[in-house]
């Protein structure tokens, strides 16, 4: 491997925009081991990165990742903990640090992160602007520089971070998550919590999640119905629809010489469910996949693990887009008295459809919200800004 760099944009005005989730989970397939270091994190920056199936495998696989995290604004008690779970989840192979000194007078503000290549063979490394918040994964616009060193030049990286981590720990200033000292004063960064969604009927003591970043859009197609299809021996959590879904709803890239997603910088998506009770689940990142047999264009879907359905029944899902690659789902099976009134919705507005396809369509918020004000998804208030705080 050669030495080289490029400069990632990440701002969807620009077509060739990338979102650091995209790229860092990318290269955690790839990888062998790996570091990273982030000023501030959120519970769901966190889980959309180290609670991916990509990390799972990595984990399986054996190798371990170190991350280094900054508790000087944003990141709450929340996020440690939820960190050690992680940690605990994937059996200590993630190893998650607070790097705290209470006497500095400045803040500790990196946002960089590395991953080794097979058999040590050089590396590729992430540094720019974004956190390990959703923000700073997909909402924010952020820059940042991809980086790719050859056996030697990472050789000498690896000598200057762990010389920093080495001398940073023996001065003291690198911390287990649930240090004391640690938990007290990131009890102090609770105003940076993304603001709780706020739900129209619902306690808001009860909501169990952050919601997932937005950004103002016009209200037109913001809405996708679909019953789900089948998937022989898959279950329902494997979501299949029809191409002008995948590409215009969702805003997968295919490689229109091969009918494959592109294969370079693939785009994600962040979702985050919905119960029938207003709360919101873990963040999901997700990549599209196309089947070689079926040519089926697919999206793993968490909240649809063990629905329950009955013989000759399919479920149906709700996606209400929040921004740009960003949608909260919602799924209701044959004992939702929400399931009916969706599917026969979804006829009425797909004029296209024939008698023998299952429902599906496209529509506005507040078409849906005229029929079915109190459907739980369309009940969550937003915007939801993850804070990246002052001077960030």
């Amino acid at each position: 491997m050669a030495n080289a760099s490029m400069l990632v944009i990440q701002d969807d005005v620009y077509s060739g925009s990338l979102h650091l989730d995209e790229v860092l989970l990318s290269a955690i397939s790839e990888a062998e081991g790996g570091a990273a270091a982030f000023a501030f994190a959120t519970k769901n920056g966190l889980s959309a990165i180290f609670d991916s199936e990509e990390f799972a495998a990595f984990c399986r696989s054996g190798h371990h990742f170190e991350l280094y995290l900054g508790i000087d604004a944003v990141t709450n008690v929340e996020t440690l903990e939820y960190a050690g779970e992680l940690s605990s989840k994937h059996g200590g192979r993630l190893i998650v640090r607070v790097y705290y000194d209470s006497g500095h007078p400045g803040i500790f503000h990196p946002k960089i992160s590395w991953f080794k290549n097979p058999e040590g063979d050089g590396c590729v490394a992430f540094v720019g602007s974004g956190n390990l918040t959703v923000a700073g994964l997909q909402g924010n616009i952020e820059v940042f520089s991809w980086m790719e060193q050859d056996r030697a030049s990472f050789e000498e990286t690896l000598r200057t971070w762990n010389g920093w981590i080495d001398a940073a720990s023996k001065a003291g200033r690198v911390h287990d998550v649930d240090d004391p000292e640690v938990l007290a004063r990131a009890e102090m960064n609770a105003w940076g919590r993304s603001r709780s969604a706020l739900v129209r009927g619902i306690d808001r003591d009860d909501i169990s999640a952050e919601a997932i970043d937005s950004v103002p859009l016009n209200d037109e197609n913001l809405i996708m119905i679909s019953c789900v299809p089948r998937q022989q021996g898959r279950g329902w959590s494997q979501f299949a629809m029809a191409k002008e879904y995948y590409t215009d709803y969702f805003e997968f890239e295919v490689d229109e010489s091969t009918g494959v997603p592109k294969s370079t910088g693939q785009r994600r998506v962040l979702l985050q469910s919905v119960g029938e009770d207003g709360t919101l689940g873990n963040l999901e990142s997700r990549a599209g996949n196309i089947s070689s047999t079926s040519r089926n264009f697919r999206m793993e879907l968490e909240a649809a693990r063990g629905v329950a359905v009955l013989d000759g029944d399919n479920p149906v899902v709700v996606f209400r887009k929040t921004g740009a690659r960003s949608y909260l789902y919602e799924v209701f099976g044959s004992d939702s008295p929400w399931s009916a009134r969706l599917k026969e919705f979804a006829r009425q507005h797909n004029p296209d459809l024939r008698g023998n396809q299952l429902p599906k369509c496209r529509a506005s918020i507040t078409e849906l919200a005229s029929i079915m004000p109190a459907l739980p998804l369309l009940k969550i208030e937003g915007p939801w800004v993850e804070l990246d705080g002052a001077g960030d």
